[in-house]
């Protein structure tokens, strides 16, 4: 994907921080719901781009409705209504994909390894209603395509910054994954230490 948006001077465009969001979300929604969004295709769907906008809006309006005099108590203020409509968004997108993803696990039997983390929460709890399944979808989806997405982000910035730790990472992650879209195992995630220690760095 990187190969496709990065200029003749090989590098990428001002907003590279939205295409690692929408991997943020393409990779959320496959670990939580087991579904493909499509969000890092060359015609991506609408959609997953207004989820990523919404969490946007409701993560720099929540501090100032916040902390702020609460003017939105009193009338619906600019803020508020964006706030508002933000949330909306988010909630139709993830009750949307909750949906799709327990009708997809009622079709299949999968067990074990193979059950998304919504699938194997739900089992624990022994409930089969979707109200349950949107609400998880939606607290991860919430919290985790904007944090997640800006973690990456300083850890590939860092790595830029220092080109020779990023050549000692590049030989171990070709160490462990020789092979294009080769399958990434647990032993393959406990060996790549350097990239580990990588991701602590940045995040410390």
């Amino acid at each position: 994907r990187i190969g496709k948006i990065k200029d003749k001077n090989d590098e990428v465009p001002s907003n590279f921080l939205n295409e690692i969001n929408k991997w943020s979300l393409e990779s959320i929604a496959r670990v939580v719901l087991d579904i493909r969004l499509g969000c890092m295709d060359d015609e991506s769907n609408l959609e997953t781009q207004q989820l990523i906008d919404a969490v946007h809006t409701f993560f720099i309006n929540v501090g100032i409705l916040e902390l702020k005099f609460p003017f939105w108590k009193l009338f619906n203020t600019p803020k508020w209504i964006n706030y508002v409509n933000a949330l909306d968004t988010i909630v139709r997108f993830t009750r949307k994909y909750a949906n799709i993803a327990m009708e997809k696990s009622r079709e299949n039997i999968k067990e074990g390894d193979e059950l998304s983390l919504l699938e194997r929460i739900l089992k624990i709890e022994n409930e089969k209603t979707s109200n349950l399944a949107a609400v998880l979808a939606l607290d991860l989806f919430l919290v985790g395509i904007d944090t997640t997405a800006n973690a990456v982000a300083s850890v590939l910035y860092q790595l830029a910054s220092h080109p020779d730790k990023q050549l000692i990472l590049h030989e171990e992650i070709m160490r462990e994954l020789p092979i294009d879209d080769m399958k990434m195992t647990r032993k393959h995630l406990e060996n790549l230490k350097y990239l580990k220690a990588c991701i602590r760095e940045t995040l410390r």
